[in-house]
């Protein structure tokens, strides 16, 4: 069993991975909106990196023909 102090900190780092992770994705969405395809693909890559690559299917920033 962990120590209340390291678990407290493991919460805390996985938090802010995911926190992260979900800033990126935001970012790459509103460059998307601009048609600037670069700075959404290095978002989506810097999400990546955060621990978010268990997209199920396709690509999370895109927006489906059907709204």
């Amino acid at each position: 069993m962990m120590k209340d102090n390291v678990l407290e900190a493991v919460n805390n780092h996985i938090n802010a991975e995911i926190y992260s992770a979900y800033l990126y994705l935001a970012m790459a969405s509103y460059f998307d909106s601009l048609s600037m395809e670069g700075f959404a693909s290095w978002m989506k890559l810097q999400a990546q990196e955060e621990g978010y690559p268990h997209w199920s299917s396709g690509d999370p920033c895109s927006v489906s023909e059907n709204g």
